[in-house]
């Protein structure tokens, strides 16, 4: 059943990417969820299909059943993770990066051709600043999504396509609940790290990915928009205690 706007949603059964999913689909939308594996059963009015993002055919295969399904595609957002392997840095770099450019390409005939359309990495706030606990790999593939965002902001332009980063702190989401208890130190140090004096959660980075995939946004492109309460606002030594 076709109902308002088709997004194609790459790694969309877990984490955020679920999360965006879930906002989708309450919003009306159309969901055509692309990831290797199905995990958990698809939101209501979600549809999975079984695509390695790596390989551009099963991608291109992918976009075109769903465009059967659903009609043609106004808007992808990219959620994908490299989940580990032998050599981290060629399986970042293909996963988080190459794999994007190569299936923007691979979507386009299964895109609309009129209308606003969009297309939304989601990064990290790492694409900027340090995470110790990630590695060199992680930091510099995070950087190249940003200099890819603004060169396929610039390329697709002029057929009326628009292209934008996401880059979330940590947030809460169903994954990592166990370690963020509501009284743990983890979690305050995190809260305490925020302008807003709280951790973020899953479905506000859906929202903002949600808002910059919508017609709300169509002046906007080529964008980064940060999503961390405020962490990256505040001077680190202010965040202790003056002797």
């Amino acid at each position: 059943m076709k109902t308002g706007r088709h997004v194609l949603v790459f790694g969309g059964t877990r984490g955020i990417g679920r999360a965006f999913a879930q906002v989708c689909t309450e919003r009306g939308w159309s969901v055509s969820l692309l990831a290797r594996t199905a995990g958990r059963p698809a939101p209501e009015r979600a549809a999975f299909y079984p695509a390695d993002i790596c390989s551009a055919s099963e991608v291109e295969r992918a976009a075109q059943a769903a465009a059967g399904s659903f009609g043609p595609i106004q808007a992808a957002a990219f959620f994908q993770r490299y989940r580990g392997g032998e050599n981290v840095w060629a399986g970042e770099w293909e996963t988080s990066v190459k794999a994007i450019d190569a299936a923007v390409s691979a979507m386009l005939p299964s895109m609309a051709t009129a209308g606003d359309r969009s297309v939304v990495i989601v990064s990290s706030t790492a694409a900027r600043f340090v995470a110790p606990e990630q590695n060199a790999a992680y930091h510099a593939s995070r950087a190249a999504q940003l200099g890819l965002m603004r060169y396929l902001a610039v390329l697709l332009g002029p057929r009326g396509i628009r292209v934008n980063c996401v880059s979330p702190g940590t947030v809460l989401k169903e994954e990592n609940a166990s370690s963020f208890g509501e009284d743990s130190e983890k979690r305050k140090r995190c809260a305490s790290a925020s302008a807003l004096g709280r951790m973020g959660t899953a479905l506000e980075v859906a929202a903002a990915a949600e808002f910059l995939c919508s017609e709300k946004a169509s002046w906007i492109t080529g964008q980064n928009l940060v999503c961390d309460g405020g962490a990256s606002l505040l001077w680190p030594e202010s965040l202790h205690p003056k002797e």
